[in-house]
């Protein structure tokens, strides 16, 4: 279980990952190390297997009440969860569309500023 949460810490330190992973990736190695199957899992958290599913693999995005039962369930703390779910939301964002907010630098804003207030 350790090795998991060192995994998931790895992953979210890296800045350069060779391949996104979804909190689903890492919730399988938790059962295949605890031999229980996604729809016993989705049993265990009360819910419909299709629908936790859909949370783990970011086509919902992630609740306290899931992610505080994930964080019980992998003795983890809660901010990783979702933690995980930005990641993977921001390096996907920032692959199509980074340039697009260059402009926001503030050192450019501020040269930008500063000739605006010497004209006047």
């Amino acid at each position: 279980m350790l090795s998991i949460k060192y995994k998931i810490h790895m992953y979210l330190d890296n800045e350069q990952v060779e391949k996104e992973m979804q909190i689903l990736d890492f919730v399988k190695l938790y059962l295949k190390s605890l031999g229980i199957t996604q729809e016993e899992f989705a049993t265990i958290f009360k819910m419909k297997s299709s629908n936790l599913h859909k949370y783990f693999t970011s086509e919902r995005k992630l609740n306290p009440d899931i992610v505080m039962k994930l964080s019980s369930f992998s003795h983890t703390q809660p901010e990783l969860w979702y933690a995980i779910q930005t990641k993977n939301a921001l390096s996907e964002f920032k692959t199509k569309k980074i340039g697009a907010y260059k402009s926001y630098d503030y050192e450019k804003l501020s040269s930008l500023l500063s000739r605006h207030r010497i004209g006047n």
